[in-house]
């Protein structure tokens, strides 16, 4: 055989060959993940974070990022006890992802819905059958506090391929929340000797809308063909 057809049948051969390469990489979409927070039991309303991914497409895809939470790691200043709290907080996204592919290094971008609710044990001085300054008697006890929060933000992150199925995310973005703030459970008759402040580190009072900064890093593991 002439070289020339030498050439054309190793040519064939080899485009072949890389058509069965990528045949073997080539990913079906859609892909569904499990997420977590590895930190999810360090965060100030702290519990177990494990949420779902579903990639529909390459470069489209969405997560359901649940968390119950059930205590916090900081005590309360003035009795040096940790509050007991529990609750949940929700946050899921819409995702468009720039990048090469599904294995390899990408990042993305989307609006990012917030929603968390927790009821916190706290303990307060209250007096009772108080008329103007003067009241019956004073009284230390526990009380309820509910916190509500809803927020949106836009958020922008990456994903890194550690395994074969297995990626590390990491993200940040900027957005604003509402949180309401009020007290149940409290003592019949009785009125708060120091009234709760529920202004934020901004001085942002209660109902008003605060600055939301979602910030975070996730282990991702995938199940696809």
């Amino acid at each position: 055989m002439s070289r020339t057809v030498y050439s054309i049948l190793i040519s064939a051969f080899l485009m072949i060959h890389s058509l069965g390469k990528a045949q073997e990489k080539a990913i079906v979409f859609p892909v569904v993940s499990i997420r977590a927070n590895p930190f999810s039991f360090i965060e100030t309303d702290a519990g177990i974070q494990v949420g779902i991914g579903y990639r529909w497409k390459k470069r489209w895809g969405a997560t359901m990022d649940p968390t119950y939470i059930f205590y916090t790691p900081v005590r309360n200043f003035e009795t040096n006890d940790r509050d007991a709290r529990s609750g949940i907080k929700i946050r899921s996204d819409v995702r468009y992802y720039f990048g090469r592919g599904f294995r390899s290094r990408s990042s993305f971008i989307g609006p990012e819905l917030h929603y968390k609710y927790v009821s916190s044990k706290k303990w307060s001085d209250f007096g009772i059958n108080c008329v103007g300054q003067t009241c019956d008697y004073y009284m230390t006890t526990t009380y309820r506090e509910i916190r509500n929060e809803i927020g949106v933000a836009l958020k922008a992150g990456f994903t890194r391929p550690i395994g074969t199925r297995l990626a590390l995310e990491g993200y940040g973005g900027l957005g604003i929340k509402f949180v309401h703030i009020e007290e149940k459970d409290v003592p019949l008759g009785a009125s708060f000797v120091i009234i709760p402040i529920h202004d934020d580190v901004f001085g942002i009072p209660d109902s008003k809308p605060r600055p939301y900064t979602p910030i975070g890093v996730k282990l991702v593991y995938s199940f696809y063909k």
